[in-house]
């Protein structure tokens, strides 16, 4: 990307993949990424340690940043196309695997990019740690994708919306929401759709968990939302333009 064209189309997809480790599997969905011509991921359960997280960097990955835990859980990652030009200004991340954030800029322009993963409890404290960190770095227009582990709206992104409710995670993921102005890319394009994201066996309930969501400052970016199913782990990809 030339740093003077602030107009290029910039493709980012966030994937719950559910384990890296697998040369196999990860040949495929870096092969996959490429295909879609992506320039930026935001991936979650990667399931690597530092030192195998190097083994990312090749083909059209020219850059990665990571927060990791152990080689069974969590793991959190952004890569980025060789091909993008940008200049990295700060980095913030957790210990744990749940969280990354890079601030960089282009063109002239600077922006906010995280990848995250939420625990399935005291997500209310992670929320709002989230919130607490990335407000060091002022109003900047803010991408966050990632596994939430939660949904917005219980009445629409579950199928059974009566059986659960979590109003402390709900207050502190809608504090986020409003703190930095996001919005949820494909619920933009889909607003009465019930689409799922994740289906348990066990009691067979639905919920549409993975999100990725943009800054209602970002107005002047064209933005196109579209989920593709990766059949294996019952998540969504979910690409936008920015």
């Amino acid at each position: 990307m030339n740093e003077g064209n602030v107009n290029k189309t910039i493709n980012i997809i966030s994937w719950n993949v559910r384990g890296f480790q697998n040369p196999i599997k990860r040949s495929k969905i870096l092969s996959n990424l490429a295909k879609q011509k992506c320039d930026i991921a935001l991936i979650q359960e990667s399931h690597l340690i530092e030192e195998e997280v190097l083994k990312l960097k090749k083909k059209w990955v020219g850059h990665v940043y990571s927060s990791s835990f152990n080689s069974k859980s969590r793991g959190v990652l952004i890569l980025i196309n060789k091909n993008l030009v940008f200049h990295l200004e700060n980095i913030i991340k957790d210990e744990i695997g749940r969280f990354v954030a890079i601030k960089l800029s282009f063109g002239g322009q600077k922006i906010a990019v995280a990848s995250l993963y939420a625990p399935n409890i005291n997500q209310d404290q992670f929320f709002n740690d989230i919130a607490n960190k990335l407000s060091q770095w002022g109003n900047i227009p803010l991408i966050l994708g990632g596994d939430f582990n939660t949904v917005m709206d219980e009445y629409i992104d579950r199928s059974f919306h009566n059986k659960r409710k979590y109003p402390r995670t709900h207050n502190a993921l809608h504090n986020i929401v409003d703190e930095f102005g996001l919005s949820d890319t494909w619920r933009m394009f889909h607003p009465t759709e019930r689409d799922y994201t994740y289906f348990s066996p066990l009691d067979r309930e639905r919920e549409r968990e993975n999100k990725e969501s943009t800054g209602k400052n970002r107005h002047s970016h064209n933005i196109e939302s579209s989920p593709m199913v990766e059949q294996t782990t019952f998540h969504y990809q979910i690409r936008r333009h920015l």
